[in-house]
């Protein structure tokens, strides 16, 4: 999971967002479950963890929405 991965790289989510060129708060709404990303988020976000998170763990992701 992507906020798994953010903690075992010591970054904050807004942080390592902006490294990526990716909106931070595109990525807060994603580990809040508040949105699923576009595809070109999520092929982004796989590039810079290196394949670490998979599409299938953004989906989960976005699909853990608390109640």
């Amino acid at each position: 999971k992507l906020q798994d991965y953010l903690k075992q790289v010591g970054q904050r989510p807004s942080v390592w967002a902006a490294n990526h060129n990716i909106s931070p708060s595109i990525i807060s709404r994603l580990l809040r479950g508040k949105t699923k990303p576009a595809l070109l988020t999520a092929r982004k976000i796989i590039d810079a963890t290196n394949g670490l998170v998979s599409i299938s763990d953004i989906c989960n992701d976005a699909n853990n929405q608390p109640e």
